[in-house]
């Protein structure tokens, strides 16, 4: 960030940011972490300058999925009961070896998948196809 902002400041250079899953990069987004005795986080860019028109209207007519933020640890036995309750769901977690270990507990509900980078190409295509077919 702050290589680009000193290309745009005293360099007289445009950056334009595109992306499916655009950062919350600008000051107004509030998003970044706030350094002690520092600037504030983030690029200075107004809502003037975004190039899609009515973001807020196209989230809120794309919006597919919900997402919750908890703010306490959850166990994996409720995971495993939200996997039970919820008629389709996707967990990631952060090591291979949680997945792994939230998959052994909820491997005998119907169509569980488990999709890991370790899995050979063929065979993340083979689970990544049954998933869209079930899906459909």
């Amino acid at each position: 960030m702050a290589a680009l902002d000193e290309l745009a400041r005293n360099y007289g250079t445009s950056v334009v940011l595109c992306t499916a899953t655009q950062p919350a990069l600008r000051q107004c987004d509030i998003a970044l972490p706030t350094l002690k005795n520092g600037p504030e986080q983030g690029f200075d860019i107004d809502q003037q300058r975004e190039l899609a028109p009515d973001p807020e209207g196209l989230y809120a007519t794309l919006k597919r999925v919900t997402v919750e933020w908890l703010d306490h640890p959850v166990t994996d036995e409720e995971i495993a009961a939200c996997f039970s309750d919820c008629p389709q769901m996707l967990c990631i977690v952060n090591t291979r070896a949680h997945a792994q270990e939230l998959f052994e507990a909820i491997k005998n509900l119907p169509d569980a998948r488990h999709l890991t980078t370790l899995m050979c190409p063929s065979h993340r295509r083979r689970i990544l196809a049954e998933i869209r077919q079930d899906l459909q």
